[in-house]
């Protein structure tokens, strides 16, 4: 077996925002050093005063040093074949996966963390930090906060780790988390860190929690961590089994983590409750009979469907602002003015008058229509491709306006209709404004590529 004994400094804590800037890198094997690699990173910014004055690195000294992507095929090398070890290992790991992840490369390794490791080892020490741990297993350490001296004095802690035989991840877990008796800790290792759908079953096989995540194994892991909240305990305490189902979409994972909840109504879901969708636009009829928009929160016992949902209410305020500019609509009977008599909009223009009696509801409220369709992809025909799956490219069909399901395309599928794209759904679902509102909510948030029908034909 070998092992790859890893540590980095870095411009800060949070490996989405933050860069490496040094990294060292010892191959063990045979519980001997066979290989190492050591190298300053460019991190195409500047360093924060606090990092430099900790590690003793300066922005000039990297200046003339490469750069991630100068240096990934040399870690790829040595870490290949080998298990990650480090002292926090979680820190390290998120560091380097997403510089790689920026290359565009999936990289995923076997993880060893020294931290609990020595915890179950060494028991009773005050401190287990590594500059703590090193005096009391009188491990030298020399160049404390730089990558090589770090990597260095762990290396030697997980020899000392190897002697005494190494605690199973399944066995540090089983313990930590303090599973039911029926669900072993090594389940967690066969989920993958792909997009999809989870469900938690109790030991009478009954579904207590259905879940999404665009990293499987992360989020389910979470809620085994969680100590905090009593509902999450009482998850914890009764899930005997958890299953999933990779997706290979976000989006689709969304979309039947909802049209499961529906179906099977499990004890700990509470449906509507999203984070894509806590605020919708609603239709309300005045006593003027002119129609009236508002923004409101979604309630998850409101039975009522938005006609459009969004994840803030300033999003929300946006997206109804350029609907009212769009379509000449009054701000005042979209609830974005507290005027008692004109609205802002009719002072200057650009509204007809519906707030001052100006204009007949029946004109006014064909353009509150128009601005319906805008919102519910009236007429509109398309499908929307995220992810990779073994199953083929992942896609959500939308015809005229209706969700009509998602599916997986071979790659030689020639596409010109919405027809040619029914073969190949593979969800069973009717119509469905909440799920309409979800798909949405998600093209206002990411990126996705999106195709649309028209009457011309054209392949894909």
């Amino acid at each position: 077996m070998k092992y790859v004994i890893v540590d980095i400094e870095t411009t800060g804590g949070n490996a989405k925002s933050g860069k490496i800037i040094e990294i060292a890198a010892y191959l063990l094997e045979n519980n001997e050093i066979i290989d190492e690699f050591v190298s300053l990173i460019n991190p195409e910014r500047n360093i924060p005063p606090f990092i430099s004055n900790m590690t003793g690195i300066t922005s000039e000294m990297l200046e003339d040093a490469p750069k991630f992507y100068e240096i990934a095929k040399c870690l790829v090398e040595i870490t290949e074949d080998a298990v990650f070890v480090a002292h926090n290992v979680s820190f390290d790991y998120s560091f380097i996966a997403a510089e790689f992840a920026r290359l565009g490369y999936h990289w995923q390794k076997e993880k060893i963390c020294t931290v609990q490791q020595s915890r179950k080892i060494f028991p009773g020490f005050p401190s287990y930090s590594l500059g703590k741990l090193c005096e009391s297993l009188k491990i030298p350490l020399e160049d404390r906060h730089r990558a090589a001296g770090d990597a260095r004095a762990t290396a030697i802690l997980f020899q000392k780790i190897l002697k005494h035989g190494i605690v199973k991840e399944k066995e540090l877990r089983q313990l930590e988390l303090k599973l039911h008796p029926k669900l072993m800790a090594d389940r967690f290792s066969e989920i993958p860190d792909t997009p999809g759908v989870y469900y938690f079953l109790n030991d009478k096989e009954d579904i207590l929690y259905i879940g999404k995540s665009k990293n499987l194994r992360k989020r389910v892991l979470s809620h085994f961590y969680n100590k905090k909240s009593s509902r999450s305990q009482k998850i914890q305490s009764q899930t005997a089994r958890v299953e999933f189902e990779e997706t290979g979409s976000e989006l689709i994972a969304l979309l039947k983590e909802s049209a499961e909840i529906k179906s099977l109504k499990p004890l700990y879901n509470r449906a509507g409750r999203r984070s894509l969708a806590r605020f919708g636009i609603y239709m309300h009829e005045t006593q003027g009979d002119y129609i009236q928009l508002s923004i409101e929160s979604i309630h998850y016992k409101n039975k009522k469907l938005p006609l459009s949902s969004f994840p803030e209410k300033d999003s929300a305020k946006r997206y109804l602002e350029r609907l009212i500019q769009k379509h000449e609509l009054c701000s005042k009977f979209c609830s974005l003015s507290n005027s008692e008599s004109a609205c802002f909009n009719y002072q200057i223009k650009r509204c007809k008058g519906a707030c001052v009696g100006e204009e007949i509801p029946e004109s006014y409220n064909e353009r509150v229509f128009n601005a319906i369709d805008d919102m519910q992809m009236k007429d509109e025909s398309f499908m929307l491709l995220e992810g990779s799956s073994p199953n083929g490219r992942p896609f959500v069909l939308i015809e005229n306006g209706v969700y009509i399901g998602f599916g997986y395309l071979d790659p030689d599928s020639g596409i010109s209709t919405p027809d040619d794209c029914l073969p190949y759904i593979s969800s069973n679902n009717v119509e469905d404004r909440q799920a309409v509102s979800i798909i949405q909510s998600y093209m206002r948030k990411n990126p996705i590529q999106k195709i649309s029908f028209v009457k011309e034909s054209h392949s894909y």
